[in-house]
Order: structure tokens, then C-alpha cells, then sequence
């Protein structure tokens, strides 16, 4: 940032602590405020007038899938400035198991086709954590990044889609891949077990990894198995993993979905204030509003589905028209 002074005149400052609201002026020298109260412009201060504004830091956006916003063409920039413009300036990608790195050449291409309903229209794949950062530094870039690792990019690297329990030697190199990108510099570990092909690991092979990102002091970030009928037990999951990993735990978005389920979030967070009362460190966050967005493949009934690649889809059973799940659901398709 530039060393001559900035004066913000005439906004609203919050004061978290006193829990007051004061409109005042502030100033900013590099990246320090250094002055808040009636202030009188300086010689070559750069003055602007926020009069009826807020004045706050950026904000942090805990979960996004901006893995790859840098890459947006000029037709899809807006998108990209979207999370700036409201205030955003630092974004932690590679939620849900999603992430554009680690990608293998040999799943290379059902392994993008996976990320695009996710990270978007700049889809990309890098074969490691390194490679997508220089990406990332040599394309504009509006916000600052703190990327996660995607359990479920790392599992479709090693053993690409497929419906079964992983074998030693395969979470073995999952570990390898993890640890790799963690001393590169990610953030933690994320799963998206309702998605493939994070749904077919077993909470064994969940454990090993979040150990691995425990011993770099990094985090488990987990969309949970369930959110509707068996959402308890999914955040039961979430919990022993950390204690049996030591990782911290954060669950994302979290809620109870399905009208016959409405009330029982009361439950969900008896159970995490009982893991923080014996020591865990369990932490949740929160979208302020009643719907959720997700791929369709999410509401394919996970089990007996063999591969699971997007280029092997299952054909229709009377089976998936039976689901119980569904008469609680409300769901909207845009068109594309």
C-alpha cells in the first residue's frame, strides 16, 4: 500500500467493545490505522468523504469455492469482484471436499468435470498446492486466498471415483498428497461427504488425514455426511474425528434441512457445546438464510452405486424414485 496518508471523513465507526456507534474520521497510514476522532486533513492526505458508510476491516468469507476466480474471463469478471464489492477481502476456498489441487494426469478429466459445479467457469486443475499459488499470483486477483485442501480431490487422484473402502496403501498416498500441500502452504483439510467421491470413505481413512493435517496445526473443515434425517449422527462423526485425530473441527453451513427435521438444530449444538466442554475444539458457520445450493448428484442416494465418475452415471431405479428424503425437499432448477 502507498505511504501517503488516507482520511476517511464522516463515517460510522462500530465500537465492538462499548457496543456503540459513532460517526467520526480515521486514519490509515499504510496498513495501520494510526488515528480515529474529529480530524483535520494533512498536507498530501488523500481525503474521501464515506459520509453514511460503515467503516470496517474486510471481511473474512469462511466458505466459498473461489479456487479459481482468478481465472474468470473478462465476460465473467464481475463475478469474480462480487465478494469485494460487498466488503470481502479475504475468501477461504476449497470448501466441501472441493478443491483445484491435488489433480493427477491420470484423472485429470473426469476430475475437472467434477469441479466445474463448484469452482465455476475457470475451472482449472494443478497437480499440486505450489503450482495453483503461481497460478493464482500471475492472474489478477481481487481478494487474498486461503485455500483447503479437497479430501475429495485427493481421494479421485489416487483412486479416482470408486465406491469403496480405500486400502492401506491408498490413504497412504492421500497422506503423502495432504502433507505435500499442507507444507505448501494450505489451510487445512475439507470433506464433502455428501458428495462422491468423499460419501464412500470411511471414517478410518477421514481420521488418518485429519491427523496428518493435525500434526501441520491445520484444521478438519467438514461438510457432514448428513444434514436431514441423520444429521446427529453425522455431527457425531465430525466430533470423534477430531478427538481421535486431535484436529480442530469446524462444520460448515451448518443446519437441519427436511420440514420433518425443523427444531432439531437445538440438538446438533447441545452436542458441539458438549465436545467444546471436554476440551475439544469445535466451531460451526452459518448462512443467513433459508435455502442451500448444491449439485443434483448430492440427492443421488449414495449406496450400491458403483463408480460414481461424472462420466458413469447410474441409470435411473425404481429404487431412487422411493427415496424417503424426497416429500420433504423443495427445490428450484434455473435453467443454464
Amino acid at each position: 500500500m502507498s505511504g501517503r496518508p488516507v482520511l476517511l471523513r464522516g463515517g460510522r465507526v462500530v465500537d465492538g467493545e462499548r457496543g456503540t456507534i459513532e460517526t467520526t474520521d480515521v486514519r490509515i497510514l499504510g496498513d495501520r490505522i494510526v488515528e480515529v476522532g474529529r480530524l483535520s486533513p494533512g498536507r498530501d492526505e488523500l481525503v474521501r468523504d464515506v459520509d453514511g458508510l460503515c467503516v470496517a476491516p474486510g471481511w473474512i468469507d469462511t466458505h466459498t469455492h473461489a479456487d479459481c476466480a482468478a481465472f474468470l474471463n473478462s465476460e465473467n469478471q464481475p463475478l469474480a469482484l462480487a465478494n469485494l464489492r460487498q466488503g470481502v477481502t479475504t475468501q477461504v476456498c476449497g470448501n466441501c471436499g472441493y478443491g483445484a489441487f491435488p489433480v493427477s494426469e491420470p484423472h485429470r478429466d473426469d476430475l475437472t468435470e467434477h469441479l466445474v459445479p463448484a469452482l465455476g467457469p475457470g475451472t482449472r486443475g494443478f497437480p499440486s498446492m505450489q503450482a495453483w499459488a503461481r497460478a493464482v499470483s500471475d492472474a489478477p486477483l481481487y481478494t487474498n486466498l486461503a485455500p483447503l485442501v479437497g479430501h475429495g480431490t485427493v481421494r479421485a487422484s489416487v483412486m479416482g471415483f470408486e465406491d469403496r473402502a480405500a486400502t492401506d496403501s491408498e490413504v497412504t498416498r492421500m497422506e503423502q498428497l495432504l502433507s505435500e500441500c499442507l507444507e505448501q502452504g494450505a489451510f487445512g483439510l475439507s470433506t464433502g461427504l455428501i458428495y462422491s467421491p468423499g460419501v464412500f470413505a470411511t471414517m478410518e481413512e477421514l481420521v488418518r488425514l485429519a491427523r496428518v493435517s493435525a500434526r501441520h496445526g491445520a484444521p478438519y473443515v467438514s461438510h457432514l455426511r448428513n444434514e436431514t434425517d441423520h444429521v446427529q449422527q453425522a455431527v457425531q462423526e465430525a466430533i470423534e474425528i477430531g478427538r481421535q485425530s486431535a484436529a480442530g473441527v469446524h462444520i460448515s453451513h451448518h443446519k437441519v434441512a427436511g420440514r420433518a427435521n425443523w427444531g432439531s438444530i437445538q440438538k446438533t449444538l447441545g452436542q458441539i457445546d458438549q465436545a467444546r466442554a471436554q476440551g475439544l475444539d469445535v466451531t460451526v458457520d452459518v448462512y443467513p438464510y433459508t435455502a442451500g445450493s448444491t449439485a443434483l448428484q448430492a440427492f443421488q442416494p449414495p449406496a450400491g452405486t458403483g463408480s460414481s465418475s461424472p462420466r458413469h452415471r447410474p441409470e435411473p431405479t425404481p429404487r431412487d424414485a422411493r427415496w424417503p428424503a424426497w416429500p420433504s425437499r423443495r427445490i428450484t432448477i434455473p435453467s443454464t
